[in-house]
């Protein structure tokens, strides 16, 4: 039993050993190979030298594994470098051989990762090499660094290039001639450059400008206008800066050094942490535009230059301040948008006015147009002529002139109305012997027109009749029914009444009989209504009560608001008097009635349906509203025209006929949806109102 013990723990300290073996081997060994593409190594610092100084080569940590690719490029042989790192240091001439020493001594004793530049002799070549390596876990014991080494020189080569370059480029800046200013984009905005041909305009160099702060100080004295031009600098310079991109252009008055004022553009580029300004002398041109512009401005015409790409894309490059005055517009919005002076033009000749200039465009031949602007509601004329000039940017220029035509367009005009007058007078001399012809045949006319809108009202009527027929059997047959049943019970009470006394028997026979004769009334008063709807007296037009009117007509139509099941209310004050033709009238309100009922059907419950006299200071309004679908939106466009209706397998003649015989009262028929829903139907009747012709009428 102790010998199999004995053999267990044996064979667990062996495998133990194993464990630590492999870890060794994974952890010292593995990450390298002889075969990888790069100058790698693995150096080893004993425990008891990591706190030594290095002293010359005593102390320098050992070399346990570099790759092929070192041995290569440093010309090593393999057994002399793991022997001793001399063979490498000795590579490494003077002074860089004691900072590599010092860089390595202060990595070893703080524990810290290797990194050295210097140079070293690489297979006879002094080269630029780099040194860097990183601790390996774990960093208990013994030291271990794996790193690699990187030949520098084509870098180090191309920074020297680049400084010759460099040198060039400043060459050429010098020279150039354009005035160019370099200045840092550090917080002091230090100047780093300006060329000569910056000093020779300006007058300033590179001394008299040590800052951006101080050139803003010394070419924009006033400090107003200093500010305009910083907020300007402060609102694009942070954008370019962090989109690398140039700065928009400006125009700028500059003080030169001697204290004269340049017109400048500027523009500024970020280069690399610096911002280019270059600038472009204005100046001249100015002058020179200045006296062109004094000419043009004086001339009685606005005046005007258009550029125009390939694409056929616009824009105005100058209007003159006439144009500007004659379309009343401002400078800045007509310059950014062509379509603001466009947008003046009338809605009539707009189409002509732009096919016209676009074929001119096209062709690139000269455009002259004479048309109508709309100016603060005004209308104006005016004449347009411009010619093309070819740009050698491949644009092309039309510049133009506007003349106002106005005041000759009106004395035009008056010449024309003259003619017109003048020969209206002689053609009126000729129709003097037609007019008592024209007359007789106007009074025929009229009549057939008022005999034709009367049968039509009647016709309409009567169409109306079918949907009244129910109501007006209802109204009648419940005071006749009455008035038999009163009879019968009346013979049945004269059997019985001989057992009365002639008193009681006077008083029953009255009782019953004022029954049947008021039921005879009721019945009468429907015949009435009814006969008034469809007969007509001799004389037409005259006054009557249109509270009675629309009463009677209520009345006829009770039955089928409770067919309909159309809650009607209706606020109808007594004494509401017109002049007119009664029966027309009884037929417009029987129209607004059935057309509401007819679209509250439309509903599947609480419809409803308001009537509503209005008797104001000049005239009397009746209001039909209900809460139905309304008329559809065409419907109302169009108006109530004949043949036109909203109504399915409607005639389209109501509402065309309502119009006609208000109009020839002197009122109106208005039609409109309500907002919240519903149509409305309203009335209008003068108070006094006379027919010119009575007898017509």
């Amino acid at each position: 039993m102790t010998v199999e013990i004995s053999l267990i723990l044996v064979v667990i300290a062996a495998l133990i050993y194993f464990i630590h073996l492999l870890r060794k081997w994974i952890t010292e060994k593995a990450p390298f190979n002889q075969n990888i593409p790069s100058a790698a190594f693995e150096m080893k610092v004993s425990a008891n030298h990591v706190g030594e100084r290095i002293l010359g080569t005593s102390a320098i940590p050992q070399f346990c594994f570099v790759s092929e690719r070192f041995l290569y490029f440093m010309g090593l042989d393999r057994g002399a470098l793991l022997s001793h790192a001399k063979a490498f240091l000795d590579l490494i001439p003077q002074p860089d051989q004691t900072r590599f020493l010092d860089q390595l001594q202060a990595s070893i004793k703080a524990r810290k990762d290797i990194y050295w530049e210097g140079v070293a002799y690489c297979r006879g070549e002094l080269r630029h090499i780099s040194f860097e390596a990183i601790i390996k876990p774990p960093a208990i014991g013994p030291l271990f660094y794996q790193g690699v080494l990187t030949d520098l020189s084509p870098l180090k080569n191309a920074l020297a290039d680049n400084t010759v370059l460099e040198q060039e480029t400043v060459k050429i800046l010098r020279e150039l001639p354009i005035p160019h200013m370099w200045t840092s984009l550090s917080r002091d905005g230090q100047t780093l450059f300006v060329n000569a041909k910056f000093t020779e305009i300006f007058g300033y160099e590179i001394g008299d400008l040590p800052t951006i702060s101080d050139w803003f100080r010394l070419v924009y004295p006033n400090m107003a206008y200093r500010d305009q031009v910083l907020a300007w600098w402060n609102e694009f310079l942070p954008k370019a800066i962090g989109k690398n991109q140039d700065l928009p252009p400006r125009e700028s008055k500059i003080r030169a050094k001697s204290g004269q004022i340049l017109d400048v553009m500027i523009s500024a580029t970020v280069v690399q942490g610096s911002l280019c300004l270059s600038f472009l002398d204005l100046t001249q041109r100015k002058l020179t535009e200045g006296l062109a512009l004094s000419l043009t401005e004086n001339i009685p015409m606005g005046t005007y230059a258009m550029e125009v790409t390939a694409s056929n894309s616009m824009r105005f490059t100058f209007l003159s301040k006439r144009f500007l005055k004659m379309f009343d517009m401002v400078k800045e919005a007509a310059l950014a948008d062509p379509n603001i002076t466009f947008s003046r033009l009338h809605p009539e000749d707009y189409e002509d006015f732009i096919s016209l200039y676009l074929e001119c465009i096209r062709e690139k031949r000269p455009f002259n147009w004479e048309g109508r602007m709309l100016i603060q509601g005004q209308t104006y004329w005016f004449e347009f002529e411009a010619i093309p000039r070819m740009l050698s940017s491949g644009l092309t220029l039309w510049e133009g002139v506007v003349a106002d035509l106005t005041s000759k367009k009106e004395v035009e005009k008056q010449n024309i109305e003259q003619a017109i007058e003048i020969h209206t007078a002689q053609q009126e001399l000729k129709r003097l012997e037609e007019v008592e012809e024209l007359n007789a045949s106007l009074k025929k006319t009229i009549r057939e027109k008022n005999r034709l809108l009367k049968s039509m009202t009647t016709a309409f009527k009567a169409n109306s009749m079918g949907n009244m027929m129910r109501s007006i059997a209802h109204e009648i047959n419940n005071p006749l029914g009455a008035i038999g049943l009163t009879a019968e019970l009346l013979q049945l009470e004269l059997g019985t009444m001989k057992t009365l006394s002639p008193q009681d028997q006077l008083e029953r026979c009255n009782e019953l009989t004022q029954s049947i004769l008021a039921d005879s009334q009721r019945a009468g008063g429907v015949v009435a209504r009814l006969r008034k709807l469809f007969v007509y007296g001799e004389e037409v037009f005259e006054e009557f009560d249109l509270s009675v009117t629309i009463h009677d007509v209520c009345k006829l139509l009770h039955k089928e608001f409770i067919e309909h099941e159309v809650a009607m209310e209706a606020v109808i004050p007594q004494g509401c008097k017109i002049k007119g033709d009664i029966g027309q009238i009884q037929m417009v309100v029987l129209n607004a009635i059935n057309n509401a009922i007819e679209a509250l059907q439309q509903l599947s419950e609480n419809r409803k349906m308001m009537i509503h006299l209005i008797q104001k200071d000049q005239e009397i309004l009746i209001e039909f509203k209900d809460n139905g679908p309304g008329f559809p939106e065409e419907f109302l466009k169009k108006g109530p025209t004949l043949y036109q209706t909203s109504k399915k397998g409607g005639m389209g003649v109501g509402l065309w006929l309502s119009k006609t015989i208000l109009e020839n009262h002197g009122g109106k028929l208005e039609i409109h949806n309500q907002k919240e829903g519903g149509a409305k139907t309203t009335l209008h009747f003068p108070l006094t109102f006379t027919p010119t012709n009575l007898q017509l009428f």
